[in-house]
């Protein structure tokens, strides 16, 4: 039976770093696969064979550190060799609800179509941007991500700002053209 482990080791102490090191290390060694991300470590492959190397490997780790906490979270899986990749692209979704996940692909296609309004110089860009920024804010403020969110809000703001100046043209000859900074500008 093939399974998949997550790992997650957190010791209790200061030198930390060289028993993950060391314990990541001996498990890329192994021929069973091996993914890592910043929070934790995927581990696929026969169970007798996952189970007899993390356990001397635990073992390991925890006599060099002496007290930590270890976080397993064991599968069965059937996985493809592709499925570890799609997972660590998108792992961190499937604690997401599935409303979060439809605004923020909502949001991320709605400050593309922005992007390219702006290159064509098309009046579109602030709709679109709005949208996506207002989008960003809610999501952005549920996950706590305060400083984002308020980068967000700035940013429609100033959409809000530059659709108005936009609008308030006096004919078709005089418009406010999207243009480039120049140097003088910079100063």
């Amino acid at each position: 039976m093939k399974i998949s482990v997550e790992l997650t080791l957190t010791p209790l102490q200061d030198n930390f770093e060289p028993a993950i090191i060391h314990f990541i290390k001996k498990l890329r060694a192994s021929n069973l696969k091996v993914l890592e991300n910043p929070l934790s470590t995927q581990v696929y492959g026969d169970y007798d064979e996952v189970m007899r190397l993390l356990t001397s490997e635990i073992k390991e780790a925890f006599e060099l550190v002496e007290r930590g906490l270890l976080y397993m979270k064991i599968v069965k899986s059937d996985r493809h060799d592709y499925e570890p990749i799609f997972e660590f692209l998108f792992g961190q979704y499937a604690e997401y609800e599935t409303i979060d996940i439809v605004l923020e692909i909502t949001a991320v296609i709605f400050g593309f179509l922005s992007v390219w309004f702006s290159k064509q110089n098309n009046i579109l860009v602030f709709p679109t941007g709005m949208v996506s920024t207002v989008i960003f804010v809610y999501l952005l403020f549920k996950w706590g991500l305060l400083g984002d969110m308020m980068i967000n809000g700035y940013y429609f703001i100033m959409s809000v700002y530059g659709w108005y100046v936009w609008t308030r043209k006096v004919d078709d000859e005089h418009v406010t053209p999207i243009s480039k900074t120049s140097f003088n500008e910079k100063k």
